[in-house]
């Protein structure tokens, strides 16, 4: 999660950096460090009570010319935080728009979220060669904004080809939170032999409705059905709730229902394994953005 700062702020809203935001952008700096190959640095985790450090202040800077020296990028940075300097929020935006040239030039994707928002929804790839152990199979991910205790989910996303999915419903995927920003994936059963999209959302997700499914499914093997949710929809997952009898909960089951598309408010479904024959109620839970204020 990489912010701007103009010193401004939007729609009334001040900007306000704080010992979280020190702690996001030394946090940021060494998770691309890793991915350059430049050797990590280990920083003060602060807290609101701490005093700001100018000694972490040039760490940072000097992490952040290292990275992108290291790639070839030209970046300003400030060589000389001593005592009585004063930080803004320009400090913030070089370090945050230096970080985030760093980002892109390593392929990152996405763009930064104003000084006020928040981003809730991270992506990652279970890449096919990452897996670990003999069985039951692991892989580690490093997420922003998890940590022990606080609520998350974690779902394959809706571009995931059939392939895939499969791969996902072979594999019975686990989520395991370790450690402040460290996630497991376990694979109770198969490894997987392809790569799979997977995102986590922090916390639950913004809205839920109940949606009905008929019997008019298109295709001849997956099988797809679209319905209209009551907003424009980001994320989603869908799964049995409170209306669905266990006649309809074992036909979910059986027929392999999963989210495979999103366009404003459709939400596209897809049948894997067989193409089911009743008329189905299901729960979906979806985000409406992947930030929030």
């Amino acid at each position: 999660m990489l912010k701007r700062w103009d010193g401004i702020g939007h729609d009334g809203r001040e900007e306000f950096f704080t010992f979280m935001d020190m702690n996001r952008c030394e946090y940021n700096a060494n998770i691309i460090a890793e991915e350059a190959g430049v050797p990590t640095v280990q920083f003060i985790e602060t807290t609101h009570a701490s005093q700001f450090r100018y000694d972490e202040a040039q760490k940072l800077e000097d992490l952040t010319k290292a990275i992108a020296d290291r790639i070839g990028l030209s970046i300003g940075i400030e060589n000389s935080w001593t005592v009585g300097r004063r930080i803004s929020y320009l400090d913030f935006e070089r370090w945050e728009s230096n970080l985030f040239a760093c980002y892109k030039t390593l392929g990152g994707v996405g763009e930064r979220v104003e000084s006020h928002q928040f981003v809730i929804t991270a992506h990652a790839t279970l890449f096919a060669d990452g897996w670990q152990g003999t069985g039951p199979y692991y892989y580690d991910l490093t997420m922003p904004a998890v940590h022990p205790g606080r609520d998350a989910i974690v779902y394959v996303d809706h571009n995931a080809t059939p392939i895939q999915r499969m791969a996902e419903v072979n594999a019975i995927l686990r989520p395991v939170i370790l450690a402040d920003r460290r996630v497991r994936i376990y694979a109770l059963s198969l490894k997987p032999r392809v790569n799979i999209p997977i995102k986590l959302t922090v916390g639950s997700m913004q809205m839920s409705e109940t949606i009905t499914l008929g019997t008019s499914w298109s295709g001849s093997g997956p099988w797809k059905q679209t319905v209209t949710l009551q907003h424009e929809v980001a994320d989603a997952i869908v799964g049995t709730c409170e209306e669905t009898t266990d006649a309809m909960a074992e036909e979910i089951t059986k027929c392999g229902i999963c989210v495979s598309g999103l366009d404003g408010t459709s939400l596209e479904l897809t049948a894997l394994f067989a193409c089911p024959e009743h008329t189905l109620k299901l729960g979906a839970v979806y985000n409406e953005s992947e930030v929030v204020d």
